[in-house]
């Protein structure tokens, strides 16, 4: 320890620093599994099948058109062997819930 007042200060407040910017990378650390674990899954390509890919920052009501317009009954010989791949930006769970809860439906189900 140092002997000074001053040192003896300035050491806690090194140390208190130490144990903030310990517990912000923890933190960060615990976001990040926790976004990686929020995903919808992995695509596995397919030799047999097309896909087409939807990157950024959709509304879920945008992402629900695009669906139905893609694979509406009129384009269904050129959709058959399309996979749809939804890449969604970190921050938009809610569209991925509610997108999770309209593809469950029976009457979505392609």
């Amino acid at each position: 320890w140092p002997s000074s007042a001053f040192g003896q200060i300035f050491t806690i407040v090194i140390s208190l620093r130490g144990i903030y910017l310990m517990m912000q990378t923890f933190i960060g650390v615990i976001d990040a599994v926790s976004l990686g674990w929020g995903g919808g899954g992995q695509y596995e390509r397919s030799t047999r099948n097309r896909h087409a890919v939807v990157a950024g920052n959709p509304s879920r009501q945008v992402l629900v058109d695009f669906i139905d317009e893609l694979y509406h009954p009129d384009h269904a010989h050129e959709a058959e062997d399309l996979n749809l791949v939804i890449l969604l930006n970190p921050g938009l769970t809610s569209t991925l819930i509610s997108m999770r809860k309209y593809l469950q439906r029976v009457e979505n189900r392609r």
